[in-house]
């Protein structure tokens, strides 16, 4: 009897993944698309705050960092990007759009010279952009406004930025395991 629970505990995990790798690419990569066509909006902002030079260095970071991870000389074998802490610091400024773009561009680029497969380079980029939708709504909730300004971050600011954070890497776990 107990055998036949683990089989059949084995062959509903094919139906999980199908439909997590379904949804995640399906949620994420359309939150991705929203993004890109609200970007010229965003985009149009940021030329009125005189805050297009520094969105276009975090960008150009962004994609720097992606493309050439850091390689600790323990971790040969998994070097770690420090991409999303530029993502980060643009969703903290300029909110979730240029954000959201910044991360499914970098990991699309990222995924495809290191030539993924199709599957994979979906899943990732609706993933990371789902967990990153997560760590906004965090924001959101605590009441993050945008654009931020450096004199408008209070001690509970520290808190929302660590929920945030946290938000979004267990959001990436759950969805990758």
């Amino acid at each position: 009897m107990s055998g036949m629970r683990v089989s059949v505990r084995r062959a509903r995990r094919p139906h999980v993944l199908i439909t997590t790798w379904t949804a995640t690419v399906v949620l994420g990569c359309t939150l991705a698309l929203m993004a890109i066509g609200a970007l010229p909006a965003a985009v149009a902002q940021m030329v009125r705050a005189d805050q297009l030079g520094p969105f276009l260095m975090i960008t150009v970071l962004v994609f720097i960092s992606e493309m050439r991870p850091i390689v600790m000389s323990r971790l040969e074998n998994d070097p770690v990007s420090i991409s999303q802490a530029f993502v980060f610091a643009t969703l903290f400024v300029w909110g979730q759009v240029p954000a959201t773009v910044l991360i499914a561009g970098a990991v699309l680029v990222s995924e495809l010279l290191a030539r993924k497969p199709p599957w994979k380079i979906a899943f990732n980029v609706g993933n990371y952009t789902l967990a990153l939708a997560a760590a906004w709504a965090v924001l959101v909730a605590g009441g993050w406004s945008v654009p931020l300004s450096l004199g408008a971050l209070m001690p509970g600011s520290l808190v929302l930025i660590a929920l945030s954070w946290l938000t979004f890497h267990l959001v990436n776990l759950a969805l990758v395991a």
